[in-house]
Formats: C-alpha cells, structure tokens, sequence
C-alpha cells in the first residue's frame, strides 16, 4: 500500500531530473553545469514538498543529504532546502547497501564490508571452532559472500590496495575452515583444496554474464552509445563492441568500459555459446 501512496511522487519533478525509488528509499539527482540548473533543482525540491502537503505527509530534513560528486575544485555553489531547511553536505554517504562517495572511489565501500566480514569470522570463530571442514565451508560461503559480492559489478575495485584487503579476507576465512594457521603453510593451495577462485576473478565473471544483456535474455537493455564493431579483425570475435574511451580512472573502469573490455578477450567459441547455462560452465572453466 505505501508504493501505491508514493508512486506518483516521480510525476512532481521536472524531466531532466531523475528520481529513483525503492521501498521507502528516493535518489532525486541531476547534473548541474549553470545556475539556472540548481534553481530547477531546487523548485523540484519544493515541488516534493508541496506533494508531500497535498498527501498529509512530511519530510524531515535531518534525514536527507547533498551529496555533490565532481572533480573539479571550484564549482557553483549552493545551499538546497527541504521546507525551508538547509539540506546537510555530506562526502559520502549509503544507497541500497553501496557506500557513494564525492570522488567515486570504493575504498570506503570496501572498507566497511571488509569490516562487516571480519566481524562475523570473528564470531564464527568462537562459535564453530569444532565443527567440521564441511559446515564451516557452507557456513563461510553462505554468510560471507553476500558482504563481499553485493552489487559487486558496480564497485569493483581496480586499484590493487583494494583487491588486497579483499582478498585477504577471503584468506582468513580459509584459514578458519581448514583449521589451519600456520604461516608455514601455502594459503594458495587451501584454496584450492577448498576450490575457491580469487575473489577477483568471481567478480571479473559476474561482470561478464554481460553476455545474457548481448543475447537479449537481460531485463537491462544495451545502451545505444554502446555499438558493435561492424569490420571483425583476426583479434575480435563476431558479438565484439567499440571500447568506450575514457579520460578517468573512475569511469574508465567501471562496469561497461571494463566489461567490454574483458568480453571482447573472450575467445569467439565462448561468446557463442548456446545458453547462458552453457556460457556460465565454459567460462568457469576457461578462467580456471
């Protein structure tokens, strides 16, 4: 009944702003290049506050945020308010379980799941210390890989720093369910024994279940700045794309320009495979 209620709380806005919802959670956003942008942003924030009027209902502006993410040093600037309160500035702050920052780095984002991980290890440590390989296995697996995989197509890391803290939690947790801590021993073949690829790569094939957007089985269409290559070299296959240049780390990797990257490296054999089934099994095993 409460969706019912808000949804049409996107009507109230003007068409260049974008509006996210999801259950009690609304992202108003829009780029803002002159003043007169930021006074369109601001009646559309009056315009919220008139709807929420009109339904009986009110904003509390000590629970919304202005969030600004640019890198430029100097940039216009100014104050937006929520029923005549100032909206609070903050540089980073969480959007369905990610951590948004100013600059776009995840380095916050990791830390905290990071953290979250190492804080349930800790506690099943102390509780499972006598169980067995098997039911520390299924446990770690089935607690661990959400904190560590949520929406990880989004965030995935680039800088090494990053794929370092990751990884070594994965480590620890190996550790934990072969019971054994000894440094003399290669952690490296405890994961193989365990048959747990590198976080990283897990991520890097998630990415490229790409292929179920490329083969129309993905309620997430293709953008159209995304164009296949039209002239095939001996070095692309027939479902290859035209790499999107980038001037930034930030965008240059995140997920179409590094996913494209990564998908156009496949081998032709691959990217033809029948069934999204078929391509999950034969990529498991051609990045093995």
């Amino acid at each position: 009944m409460f969706l019912l209620y808000v949804n049409d709380i996107a009507d109230k806005v003007s068409p260049l702003i974008r509006i996210k919802l999801f259950a009690d959670d609304c992202l108003l956003y829009r780029t803002i290049n002159n003043v007169a942008y930021q006074q369109q942003l601001q009646q559309d924030l009056d315009s919220l506050v008139e709807w929420s009027h009109t339904w009986l209902m009110q904003f509390k502006a000590a629970k919304y945020h202005l969030l600004k993410i640019t890198r430029k040093r100097t940039y216009i600037d100014i104050n937006y308010t929520i029923d005549s309160s100032i909206l609070q500035r903050v540089d980073h702050h969480p959007f369905l379980g990610v951590e948004l920052t100013s600059d776009l780095s995840w380095k916050l984002h990791i830390s905290n799941i990071t953290g979250e991980a190492n804080k349930i290890l800790n506690l099943l440590r102390r509780h499972l210390c006598n169980c067995s390989q098997e039911v520390k296995k299924k446990t770690f697996v089935s607690l661990f890989c959400p904190h560590l995989e949520y929406t990880s197509s989004v965030w995935d890391p680039f800088y090494k720093q990053d794929i370092l803290t990751l990884g070594k939690v994965q480590r620890r947790g190996a550790r934990f369910v072969t019971g054994n801590y000894s440094y003399r021993d290669s952690i490296t073949s405890m994961l193989n024994d365990l048959d747990w690829p590198p976080l990283e790569l897990r991520r890097k094939n998630k990415r490229l279940t790409f292929f179920k957007a490329v083969n129309n089985k993905s309620p997430v269409n293709i953008p159209e700045y995304v164009t296949p290559i039209i002239r095939h070299g001996t070095r692309s296959h027939s479902k290859s794309y035209i790499e999107l240049r980038a001037n930034h780390e930030q965008y240059k990797n995140s997920f179409l320009p590094r996913t494209i990257r990564d998908w156009n490296a496949l081998p032709p054999d691959l990217v033809l495979s029948t069934s999204v089934d078929d391509f999950s099994l034969r990529l498991q095993k051609y990045t093995a």
